[in-house]
């Protein structure tokens, strides 16, 4: 994905101000650097993550997540693995678990048919 070189220029100085002030190991650095080279600036991430502004998180910080779990769940069985991930994330296989979303704030004056019937279950 590299880009334009005067663009990569500009990634590769973010990058260095960017290592000046951020303490990392040498395999978070690694993997940083390959980030930036393949035309990604630091503050992007390869899972499109968020913050509660709408800015990208840095590219780092989910480095930093994605390892962590990776090493909780190393020596799980791949169901175990999962599991954990879907709670992790805030997420449960167990229909138990799910308050039902209010519909309060849907207009339902434009649906009609088996629109509804899809939505209730009918």
């Amino acid at each position: 994905m590299r880009k334009e070189p005067e663009y990569q220029a500009m990634l590769e100085e973010e990058l260095k101000e960017y290592l000046k002030d951020t303490k990392m190991t040498p395999k978070e650095r690694k993997a940083l650097r390959e980030w930036v080279a393949a035309g990604h600036s630091v503050h992007e991430n390869n899972a499109m993550a968020v913050c509660e502004g709408g800015y990208p998180i840095d590219f780092l910080d989910i480095y930093r997540e994605e390892e962590e779990l990776r090493q909780v769940t190393k020596d799980m069985s791949s169901e175990d693995a999962r599991k954990y991930m879907m709670d992790y994330y805030g997420y449960s296989d167990d229909s138990r678990n799910h308050a039902s979303e209010p519909l309060d704030d849907i207009d339902f004056s434009k649906l009609k048919g088996r629109d509804l019937d899809f939505i209730f279950g009918n």
